[in-house]
C-alpha cells in the first residue's frame, strides 16, 4: 500500500471519531453557550478522535462477526431443511458469506488483493458507525449520562446556564454595564439567549432575549465614612428583541434560574401588567 492510499485509509478509519467530535461541537453550539473549537492538532482532540474511532471499530467488529456467523448458521439450516431450495439458486447453493470487514482492512494493509465487494462492505460499516455515533451523541440520554461533567471546561457558564437549561430551568441574567459619569449606568434583565467565551473561558459577549432595560446608580460614601455603597434602580422599560452586550461594556453578571414552566406561565399572562416591573420582579 503506497503512502497516498495509506493516508486515505487512515482518515477513513478515523471518521467515526472525527464525526463524534463534529456532532459534539454542533450539540454544544445549540446549548446557547459555546467556546471556540479546539484545533485538530490539540492532544486532547486527537485522543478523543482516536479513542472514539477505536471503540466504534471494536464494537462494530463484534457485531459484524456475530452477524456473519449467524448468517452462516441460517444458511446451513436452510439448505438442510429445504434441499430443494438449491435448485432455484445460482450454482445450486447460497452465496458465500463475505469476510469480516475488519479482516478485509488487515488484508489490504498487508498489500494483498481484496475484492470490490469486500471494500464496499468496509465503506458501509464505516458509514453505519458514523450514523450510530451521531445518533448516540444527539440523543437526550447522552446529556443525562454526562450530567454534571463540564467536559468543555466552560466553568460558571456550564454550572449556571447550560446545565440548568437541560434540567427544566430558564437562566435569567441581570447584566450591569460599566457606570458612566456620576456613578450611573444601564442594566438589562432577561432570559439568556447566548453566551460566547474565549479559548481561556473569558466571557466575550452575552445576549438576552426580550429583556428589560433600567438605569441604576451606585452611591459611594464620602472619604472617611463607614457606610456601605447604596445601589438604586430607576426608569425600567421593556426593550424586546435580543440585546447583545460585549465584554468591554459588562461590569457584572448575576444569573438566576427559574423553572421553565413558571416562566412560560408568566409570558402567557394577558394584559399590560405581564411585562411590568412588579410582575417580573416576582420571578
Amino acid at each position: 500500500m503506497n503512502l497516498t492510499l495509506g493516508v486515505l485509509a487512515g482518515v477513513v478509519l478515523l471518521l467515526p471519531g472525527l464525526i463524534a467530535l463534529s456532532a459534539w461541537n454542533l450539540r454544544a453550539s445549540r446549548s446557547g453557550a459555546s467556546r471556540p473549537e479546539l484545533p485538530l492538532t490539540a492532544v486532547s482532540v486527537l485522543v478523543i478522535a482516536i479513542g472514539g474511532a477505536l471503540i466504534s471499530h471494536l464494537v462494530a467488529y463484534f457485531v459484524a462477526e456475530a452477524g456473519l456467523r449467524l448468517a452462516v448458521l441460517v444458511g446451513d439450516g436452510l439448505q438442510a431443511a429445504l434441499p430443494a431450495l438449491g435448485e432455484f439458486l445460482p450454482g445450486h447453493h447460497l452465496p458465500a458469506v463475505p469476510a469480516n470487514p475488519f479482516f478485509t482492512i488487515l488484508t489490504a494493509a498487508e498489500g494483498k488483493q481484496v475484492s470490490v465487494g469486500d471494500l464496499t462492505l468496509v465503506g458501509i460499516v464505516v458509514v453505519l458507525e458514523m450514523l450510530v455515533v451521531t445518533s448516540i451523541i444527539a440523543h437526550d440520554g447522552f446529556d443525562l449520562l454526562l450530567d454534571g461533567f463540564d467536559l468543555a471546561n466552560q466553568g460558571w457558564v456550564y454550572q449556571h446556564v447550560i446545565r440548568p437549561s437541560k434540567n427544566g430551568y430558564r437562566p435569567i441574567a441581570h447584566v450591569l454595564t460599566t457606570t458612566q459619569l456620576g456613578g450611573y449606568g444601564v442594566g438589562y434583565r432577561g432570559l439568556v439567549a447566548d453566551i460566547r467565551q474565549s479559548e481561556k473561558g473569558e466571557t466575550l459577549a452575552i445576549s438576552l432575549l426580550d429583556p428589560e432595560r433600567f438605569l441604576y446608580g451606585v452611591t459611594t460614601p464620602a472619604l472617611g465614612e463607614t457606610a456601605e455603597p447604596v445601589f438604586s434602580r430607576h426608569a425600567v422599560d421593556h426593550v424586546g428583541g435580543v440585546v447583545s452586550i460585549e465584554a468591554k461594556s459588562i461590569f457584572n453578571i448575576v444569573v438566576q434560574n427559574v423553572l421553565a414552566d413558571l416562566v412560560d406561565d408568566i409570558e402567557e399572562e394577558p394584559g399590560p401588567d405581564a411585562s411590568s416591573e412588579e410582575g417580573v420582579a416576582d420571578v
